[in-house]
């Protein structure tokens, strides 16, 4: 395989990275770019493939428990987790039961309307249960 395509796949892998928890795809970015380093040298493809199987392996071993604790310790907050405080404008007049949708960023989330929210109220968000916000005034 061309090291070029390997470092192709190493890219689109670090891209859908940032769309989804764990550091699973970036391990794998990892391998895909030690596989390039062995495609640049010439070597096999059966050579490539293990060494893409090897690095992953020792990425997910030692680099994905390292990026973490890293995170966890300096409070970055990824993927959900930074939806928690974020504020946002209610998209429609909602009643007391009701499911609305708060526009956070440009995305939409569902929440269930615990009082009357008018179009354009602002929201905090206070909690998320699977794709649904709990929201407050702000």
């Amino acid at each position: 395989m061309n090291w070029t395509t390997w470092l192709i796949a190493a890219a689109a892998l670090l891209l859908v990275e940032m769309f989804t928890p764990g550091f699973l795809l970036a391990c794998l970015a990892v391998g895909a770019v030690g596989a390039a380093a062995a495609a640049a040298l010439g070597w096999s493809i059966e050579l490539q493939l293990s060494l893409f199987s090897a690095f992953s392996v020792l990425s997910l071993w030692l680099l994905r428990p390292l990026l973490r604790t890293w995170f966890a310790a300096n409070g970055a907050k990824t993927n959900h987790d930074a939806l928690i405080g974020a504020v946002g404008r209610v998209e429609s007049d909602v009643k007391a039961g009701q499911r609305g949708y708060v526009k956070i960023d440009g995305d939409s989330w569902a929440f269930e309307a615990e009082r009357d929210y008018a179009t354009n109220d602002k929201v905090r968000i206070c909690g998320r249960e699977g794709v649904v916000v709990q929201v407050v005034e702000a």
